[in-house]
């Protein structure tokens, strides 16, 4: 690993500490294994490290030399830049992102191309903090957690929706949680690459007709492909079950997830609590409105649906997350006062399975329960699958699919199924702690790349979002930033 100097971005091995031109304390660049990371972006983002990757590209914590401030940048993959519809969807993305102001939706701060590199770049506010994602792998949140994080999204979806913006990808993986100084919680809407603007370009959007993670799509949007800012209030009341309870409404393979939400009502929250819990009615309550099947069904809009939580927490004393202390660092271990465990293992009835797939079952590591009178086999116990390797990039990317596009199993999901229909574990498989679901999306469309023409651009900091690159040949990013940012 080497060392680069926040003052003047010069790098030095990993045996300097201190930079010999202006004696500043050189930062150490981690993640060796990432050619990117140490490589200076548009002239002025350093690259410190690797902290997410999807589908379109990754994203990296760096410095902004200039202001000497953490950012986060997202870098897209080399081979969309010629890729008209994947250049096409990050460039909304900041377009979008540039014109919405509220506090619980990440700030853009710059776009451009850098010709050095040959890549196209989006340079957004850092945040020190943990996805809801990875807080409900194998937790449920207590409604104090719930409510406070439902309550902050729907604060930013509300600008957004103001503007005819649909975010139309709502999931824990896309929430991001952190702590301000006074130690309350703040939550952070991500990703709008495939938010779609109410009068968006048919052109644009076509090629997506079916997009989003199967888990938290609207009715209206399966049958219909009709999307509406009800839309995603119906992810807020798949999302908000998922809090409570650790698990989702509706469960099996894409097409049967689809099914339920289409003809299925959502079984209520208490009725997937362990045994003795339940959740105040005015939650279920919330949870049913917002998880209607029909738009009309649901609230008015996410500014009634803040109202309803604030009448709820006022009839039930339930109070806003306050940290007593707030770390250096945010990890998910602040959050485990209001973090509940799940169950971790699964249970199948044996009832009437033939006997060589339940000695396939014990082989793979399931335990087969006896019944106390009768002593007949009465149920398997699912192995828990074993914790996931450090070097995650095994596995795949952050979207859930390995380098070769298929998804990587879930926690605790089984992938095989046995000619009785039951599923078979896989014994030895990793599981994924991104704590999202596949967003390769419903229906994958692969257009042919048109031949795209280049313009230069001028770019600051300082002032609104600079004019945006057409896909093609890279252009140099300004050398300059201005300081205010």
């Amino acid at each position: 690993m080497s060392r680069f100097c926040p003052a003047c971005g010069q790098c030095y091995d990993d045996e300097t500490t201190r930079c010999p031109d202006d004696d500043a304390a050189l930062q150490l660049i981690g993640d060796g294994d990432d050619p990117m990371v140490g490589n200076l972006i548009g002239g002025r983002f350093r690259l410190v490290e690797s902290i997410g990757s999807g589908g379109f590209g990754k994203v990296y914590r760096a410095i902004q030399l200039s202001m000497k401030r953490e950012v986060a940048v997202k870098i897209l993959r080399r081979e969309f830049n010629t890729d008209v519809p994947h250049y096409e969807r990050f460039v909304r993305e900041a377009t979008l992102a540039s014109s919405i102001r509220h506090p619980n939706v990440v700030s853009p701060i710059d776009f451009g191309q850098d010709a050095e590199e040959s890549l196209t770049y989006l340079v957004m506010e850092y945040i020190d903090g943990v996805d809801l994602g990875y807080l409900l792998d194998g937790w449920r949140l207590s409604p104090e957690l719930a409510l406070d994080i439902l309550y902050q999204t729907c604060g930013g979806l509300s600008d957004a929706h103001r503007q005819g913006i649909i975010h139309r990808d709502l999931k824990p993986r896309n929430l991001r949680l952190s702590v301000v100084s006074d130690g309350s919680l703040q939550v952070k809407v991500l990703d709008l690459g495939i938010a779609k603007p109410k009068d968006a370009d048919k052109d644009i959007t076509k090629q997506e007709d079916r997009v989003g993670t199967t888990a938290f799509l609207a009715p209206e949007y399966l049958v219909h492909g009709q999307l509406t800012a009800h839309s995603d209030q119906y992810a807020l009341g798949i999302l908000l079950y998922l809090m409570l309870t650790g698990k989702k409404p509706f469960v099996g393979n894409d097409h049967q997830v689809m099914f339920q939400h289409i003809q299925s009502e959502p079984p209520p929250i208490s009725a997937a609590l362990p045994q003795g819990e339940s959740v105040p009615e005015e939650i279920e309550q919330l949870h049913r409105i917002l998880a209607a099947k029909k738009p009309s069904d649901r609230f008015e809009d996410v500014r009634t649906v803040r109202e309803r939580i604030e009448e709820i927490r006022d009839r039930h004393k339930i109070s806003t997350i306050k940290i007593d202390e707030p770390p250096e660092s945010v990890t998910i271990d602040i959050f485990s006062p209001w973090m509940i465990e799940t169950e971790e293992l699964e249970e199948l009835e044996v009832q009437s399975l033939p006997s060589d797939l339940i000695s396939e079952l014990e082989g793979a590591g399931a335990e087969v329960v006896a019944d106390s009178k009768s002593g007949r086999k009465k149920r398997i116990v699912l192995p828990t699958p074993p914790p996931m390797p450090a070097d995650r990039s095994a596995l795949g990317d952050a979207d859930g699919e390995s380098s070769s596009g298929l998804p990587l199993p879930r926690p605790g999901k089984l992938k095989s199924r046995s000619k009785s229909g039951l599923s078979l574990p896989r014994p030895g498989k990793a599981k994924s702690r991104s704590g999202a679901d596949s967003s390769s999306g419903l229906k994958p469309l692969f257009p042919k790349p048109g031949k795209l023409k280049s313009s230069s651009e001028e770019d600051s900091s300082s002032g609104p979002m600079p004019s945006l690159p057409k896909p093609g040949k890279s252009k140099s990013s300004s050398e300059e930033d201005s300081s205010s940012g």
